[in-house]
């Protein structure tokens, strides 16, 4: 099969917060009023030289923000925070032929819970645990043979829930930097009542590591990154399909394996010089400094008997500079 359409998709949102404070309480309270238009150019398949028919639709919605906090203390600060959101379909979820240009909006509910510890006066800690409740979410139908235009449905819903631990250092001693690590887990269903799996850009750990030192005018800056790798359905055998002379895969369970862990360590150093009332930054930048070979995507041998990955870049050095007024 094969589709070709148009689509245009836009909003317009008005925003409002009311704060108040009662000693060491702040309460926020906001709404967000937002009008979506989705456009799409085909709402059947095209057949022959038959012009199809588009359509337009209108969404409005309304969504409620809330956040609360407290200082017990003075170096400790409590907070929490909730707020309804919504998302457009992805343009290629709209196509008449391989997904449904019905879709409405998909809706998520936020909450977050967290506490800020200041150390002296260069150490800062922060704390957070979030979830997030999906549903409304674009998902293949189980029919064996959907109807017309609709490929996709909008029954899929899902959850992502964990926690993350931030420790900033702000200058001293000509030292900064921050460290940052999450926890979390994405899972999804596409049918109510359906086995949940993992969401393909799920990721269970995520460390990031920021230090820069200043010295006689200079800037050096590392910057190491770790994350699980995303998660992959497996070819669990093939067979071969003689009418058309190729072989076809057999799938294990899905996304139950994962591409192997992401690592990259970056470098920049720069120097900044002031001509009057400008400042000019010559910096250089050295993405992937041990050449690592991250893999983003498993390829298999015509008859999937092997695999292999496609792997990201290599070393990438960047000269440039940078005029400020």
């Amino acid at each position: 099969n094969a589709d070709s359409y148009s689509i245009h998709l836009g909003d317009l949102s008005l925003y409002s917060a009311l704060t108040l404070w009662c000693g060491p309480l702040t309460v926020t309270v906001g709404l967000r009023l937002g009008a979506h238009i989705l456009e799409v150019s085909c709402l059947t398949p095209r057949v022959g030289v038959i012009l199809p028919i588009g359509g337009r639709r209108f969404a409005r919605v309304a969504e409620p923000r809330l956040l609360v906090s407290v200082q017990p203390t003075a170096p400790l600060t409590l907070s929490a925070a909730a707020g309804l959101y919504h998302q457009p379909p992805a343009a290629e979820d709209l196509s008449a032929v391989f997904g449904n240009p019905q879709l409405g909006l998909a809706r998520a509910v936020h909450v977050t819970a967290g506490a800020t510890v200041q150390v002296g006066s260069a150490l800062q800690l922060e704390l957070c645990g979030f979830y997030r409740h999906l549903d409304s979410l674009a998902a293949r139908s189980p029919l064996p043979t959907p109807p017309l235009s609709a490929v996709l449905t909008a029954d899929g819903s899902g959850q992502s829930y964990g926690g993350q631990l931030l420790v900033r250092l702000r200058r001293w001693r000509s030292l900064s930097g921050w460290v940052a690590y999450t926890l979390s887990r994405s899972e999804r269903t596409d049918t109510p009542g359906g086995a949940p799996y993992l969401f393909d850009l799920d990721q269970t750990h995520i460390l990031t590591a920021v230090g820069s030192y200043e010295l006689r005018g200079f800037g050096f800056g590392l910057r190491l990154r770790y994350s699980s790798g995303f998660p992959r359905t497996p070819v669990r055998d093939a067979f071969y399909d003689a009418r058309d002379d190729v072989y076809q895969p057999v799938f294990g369970a899905l996304n139950s394996i994962r591409l192997p862990d992401f690592v990259q360590l970056d470098l920049r150093v720069d120097r900044t010089f002031a001509l009057r009332r400008l400042a000019v930054v010559i910096y250089l930048e050295v993405q992937n400094l041990t050449y690592q070979k991250n893999a983003e995507e498993i390829v298999y041998r015509f008859d999937y008997a092997s695999h292999d990955y496609i792997t990201g870049l290599p070393i990438l050095a960047i000269l440039g500079a940078r005029l400020s007024l």
